[in-house]
């Protein structure tokens, strides 16, 4: 009976681990690739100073260069290229699609239509394919034996001074999602072809309206999240768990939408935050400022963009009500009596905390890598708005007119 009872707790403690555990099993979102205009540059490697041990074709060559600057961080492998130019002036281009170190059984993409003018930066372009993880993945190449004019730089090698090499990678890869009744863009960057590490990808939420192609450049985002982040869609949070090594899938898991989330993003409640003020000494604690509006300006008296729209915050803070919005200054610098002289000087009178450039604290805490940058609280503790450069100051003020008119 005993022996029964034991088996009958240890079946419902494992069936209740399996159903724990199904609840919140992550969804695979399969990605369509967009072509990014954003060009990387290869850079020439110098097999023998380099150690690189890879099979040459038998070609004839006035002069070649072998570059490794595909790098695939996922699958620990990169991707041997070699660029060159025949004894008979014909330009080629060789990758080493199958992984294996021997450019010998690769395929020869000759140009024989070569450009010889360098001051008009001519340049062929073409497209292929990489297989990867039994995926097949474009890639577009931009390729110049004879580097333009502006892009004449010395790279202390004969040889790379000659080619100039670029590679578009298709690094916008979006899925689109439905959450109630809207439907939103999940867009995935990488900042180096097929580099989807946190330090190098990210993914953007954006209205289904928005144009993918335009994202990057007329698309003013205030979040940007990377793997082990929550994710807000709509009223819908997520854990943005991974992405797969070939870059065309994201995997997220549905969370409870009761739970409290903190973070440094728009949507999420606000950690608190503490300190003293730099020319009072008064202390600053955030858990007092509950119930009213709380704008926090990123800045340093290095920062050019900082002190060029310094005249237009001064005004702003003249403005605001200060019984529903309190600003506070988070100066970056080297050290508080840099900040305490600029200060006087500039005759800057609301609550300043000093962030020290060798032990950051409020910038970490916030996420913040630009500056300025403007984070808004609202009196229940979310990050209702985070803003970044001149165009985020002119967001800014309109959030604030926004806040002012409603309350």
């Amino acid at each position: 009976m005993k022996n029964w009872l034991l088996i009958t707790c240890i079946q419902f403690l494992i069936g209740s681990s399996l159903d724990a555990f199904s609840q919140h099993q992550s969804q695979a979102y399969l990605l369509t690739s967009v072509f990014d205009s954003t060009a990387n540059s290869f850079t020439y490697i110098h097999p023998a100073k380099n150690h690189i041990n890879v099979k040459l074709p038998k070609l004839e060559s006035k002069y070649y260069s072998l570059s490794r600057s595909i790098k695939l961080p996922d699958f620990n492998t990169e991707i041997a290229v070699l660029i060159g130019r025949t004894t008979s002036n014909v330009d080629y281009i060789i990758i080493d699609a199958n992984f294996n170190q021997d450019l010998s059984d690769d395929q020869v993409v000759y140009f024989p239509d070569t450009l010889k003018s360098p001051t008009k930066g001519n340049y062929k372009r073409f497209t292929t394919d990489l297989k990867i993880a039994g995926k097949t993945l474009p890639i577009q190449f931009d390729y110049s034996i004879i580097k333009p004019v502006q892009l004449n730089i010395d790279h202390g090698d004969p040889l790379e001074n000659k080619i100039h090499f670029m590679v578009r990678p298709y690094q916008y890869r979006y899925t689109q999602l439905k959450v109630d009744t809207a439907s939103y863009k999940l867009v995935l960057f990488s900042k180096n072809i097929f580099d989807f590490s946190k330090t190098s990808s990210y993914l953007l939420v954006v209205p289904d309206r928005i144009d993918i192609k335009t994202i990057k450049s007329t698309y003013k985002a205030d979040n940007k999240y990377v793997k082990g982040d929550i994710i807000l869609v709509g009223n819908s949070k997520f854990l943005f768990e991974k992405i797969s090594p070939a870059g065309d899938s994201i995997y997220l898991e549905s969370m409870n939408l009761k739970s409290d989330v903190y973070g440094s993003k728009v949507g999420f409640l606000a950690a608190d935050f503490s300190g003293s003020d730099v020319m009072s000494n008064a202390p600053v604690l955030s858990q007092k400022l509950k119930g009213k509006y709380i704008l926090l300006d990123f800045w340093g008296t290095w920062c050019a963009p900082c002190l060029k729209i310094l005249p237009d915050l001064k005004k702003l803070h003249t403005t605001l009500d200060k019984q529903k919005i309190t600003m506070i200054g988070v100066c970056y610098d080297k050290n508080i009596g840099i900040v305490e002289n600029f200060l006087k000087k500039r005759e800057i009178d609301w609550t300043q905390l000093f962030d020290s450039q060798t032990n950051s604290i409020y910038a970490i805490q916030f996420s913040v890598s630009s500056y300025p940058t403007f984070i808004v609280i609202d009196p229940s503790g979310k990050i209702v708005f985070k803003d970044e450069g001149l165009t985020g100051f002119q967001r800014l003020s309109e959030q604030i007119e926004m806040i002012i008119t409603k309350n």
